[in-house]
């Protein structure tokens, strides 16, 4: 007696010619009847699919309308119910009786696709709606960590607990208003800060702009009593022993323009040693070697001044003596 086509070869046997008349299938059995693929029935309006696991045909899930690609309501070709998702294309719609898990339902809609939370929303407490907040009518049910602007206004929910960069962490201890013990709240860093540990400039621990030279960060260096350096100011200064070379000659337009030129030329060689002094210094001592000598100067000509003028009386008197003397012999003679 020959089997049929559908029985497997690895028992060794059949009781019949017929599909149902076999020990084991080679592909899927049926209520006992081996058959090739369980689709095959979807013209019979019965809906099945193969269970490859274990060789049998099973029925799709109850709220599938039609045919299905595997077990439970992810799998359904359409779907019977009010509400469906769709998932990834290929593999089907997920049929709901209600948009439940981390989906929600349109408000202009009574029926339809279900569509999915905001992605920051906590996974599985789902949501009202498509917003990023929470605790409103049409954002996520719960988050773990939430964002919050300058205004200490929320901006959005995220699923991670730590925070961005440009925001500092606090998990609160206790309730604060909407916001729940346990909720990691991530508040703006100062403007200045680029990171920050705290909400005030003296927090920051990297800059968005420049550090100053007192350690702050600052929007920028001072133009008139700073250089600008890759990451942060330092003070213009210029070194003792010029200060020394220029304070011991002449104060000319040149030596001007030369000392304008090192404290605002970049490439000019400068030093911040113990030996350097600032650029107030450099002019408030020259100003005042410029002062010094312009007194003794003066001085100088004043005593010149008496200097002649006593120089002129002695002359005169010696003159008037020469002709006196000269008028006394006349008058013997």
């Amino acid at each position: 007696m020959t089997c049929h086509p559908q029985c497997s070869s690895a028992s060794g046997w059949c009781w019949g010619p017929n599909d149902t008349q076999c020990v084991t299938c080679t592909n899927f059995n049926f209520n006992r009847q081996c058959v090739p693929d369980c689709h095959d029935f979807n013209a019979h309006g019965i809906h099945l699919f193969n269970h490859n696991a274990s060789n049998t045909c099973l029925p799709c899930h109850s709220f599938c309308n039609g045919s299905c690609a595997g077990e439970g309501p992810a799998n359904c070709s359409s779907c019977n119910t009010d509400f469906f998702v769709n998932l990834s294309a290929g593999i089907g719609k997920l049929c709901l009786e209600s948009c439940v898990g981390d989906t929600y339902l349109p408000d202009d809609r009574t029926s339809g696709e279900c569509l999915p939370c905001f992605d920051g929303c906590t996974l599985g407490y789902g949501c009202a709606g498509p917003r990023k907040t929470f605790n409103d009518s049409n954002g996520c049910i719960a988050c773990d960590t939430i964002l919050l602007d300058r205004n200490e206004e929320q901006m959005e929910c995220q699923r991670n607990v730590t925070c961005p960069s440009g925001y500092y962490r606090e998990q609160l201890l206790e309730d604060r208003g909407i916001f729940l013990t346990g909720t990691v709240l991530c508040h703006s860093c100062h403007e200045l800060c680029a990171t920050c540990s705290g909400p005030s400039v003296s927090d920051c621990v990297l800059c968005s702009f420049i550090r100053g030279t007192n350690g702050s960060c600052v929007y920028q260096c001072d133009p008139d009593t700073e250089n600008t350096g890759s990451s942060q100011c330092f003070i213009t200064t210029i070194d003792s022993t010029l200060l020394y070379t220029l304070a011991s000659t002449s104060v000319t337009s040149t030596n001007v323009t030369l000392i304008s030129t090192i404290v605002r030329s970049p490439s000019t060689s400068v030093t911040t040693t113990s030996d350097s002094v600032s650029i107030e210094v450099v002019i408030g001592s020259i100003i005042g070697v410029v002062i010094f000598i312009s007194i003794i100067l003066m001085i100088l000509f004043l005593i010149l001044l008496l200097l002649r003028k006593n120089w002129k009386s002695s002359s005169d008197d010696l003159e008037l003596d020469t002709l006196k003397n000269e008028a006394s012999i006349n008058d013997v003679d």
